[in-house]
């Protein structure tokens, strides 16, 4: 985990921020409380929007075969 990419670090510190204390998350993870912060005032990469387009349709396409 250690060897993460920064978006993949950030997006578990997300997930667990309720859990465990930031600086202790950034602490074990080796980065940055302002990598952390940074990373969530960066708006969504055109990839992530493209994944979550498709991840919609793909829902939709689901519900409407039921």
């Amino acid at each position: 985990m250690v060897r993460e990419r920064i978006s993949v670090k950030c997006a578990v510190i997300a997930c667990l921020r309720g859990e465990y204390p930031l600086i202790l998350m950034c602490r074990v993870l080796s980065m940055s409380r302002a990598a952390f912060y940074a990373w969530q005032q960066r708006p969504p990469s055109a990839r992530a929007q493209e994944d979550r387009r498709l991840s919609v349709a793909l829902a939709a396409t689901r519900a409407s075969h039921l």
